[in-house]
């Protein structure tokens, strides 16, 4: 898989260009729904809503689908757009591993197609093991009974 990435002058990650779901909190710990324009392993690029604006300097955990939440500082702001600097850098393999269309939403009536169910040997295994096991209960039982 190829990364999109560019490297800007005066930051020295790569930042891949990507447009992620994500969920953050600020201090009060309520939740909004952000979007993540551009990630790297020190920080990312979000779009947050018209009505929340945050201050340079204010720490936020924001989560991503499969990754779990991280903690983050606002390094600059224009307009919606906010810049974070991670206070702990992210692994290259887990920036790389993000998925767009990944979630965290598990579905609450799996369609036959994901349900998993024994394979065909393991079926007829159980179906011998089980027909021998009577077997042997009704040659037991025979034997104790003459």
């Amino acid at each position: 898989m190829r990364l999109a990435a560019t490297l800007t002058p005066g930051r020295g990650a790569l930042r891949r260009a990507i447009r992620l779901a994500a969920t953050m909190r600020g201090q009060d710990d309520g939740a909004v729904d952000v979007t993540i324009l551009d990630i790297s392993t020190t920080g990312f690029l979000a779009e947050l809503p018209a009505d929340l604006g945050l201050a340079v300097g204010v720490r936020v955990r924001v989560a991503v689908a499969r990754l779990g939440p991280h903690a983050a500082v606002v390094v600059r702001q224009a307009g919606r757009r906010h810049g974070f600097a991670f206070l702990q850098p992210l692994p290259h393999a887990m920036v790389a591993a993000l998925d767009p269309d990944a979630s965290n939403v598990e579905p609450l009536f799996p369609t036959p197609s994901m349900a998993v169910g024994p394979s065909p040997r393991t079926s007829l295994l159980l179906a011998g093991s089980a027909g021998a096991g009577a077997w042997t209960i009704l040659a037991l039982l025979l034997y104790l009974t003459a």
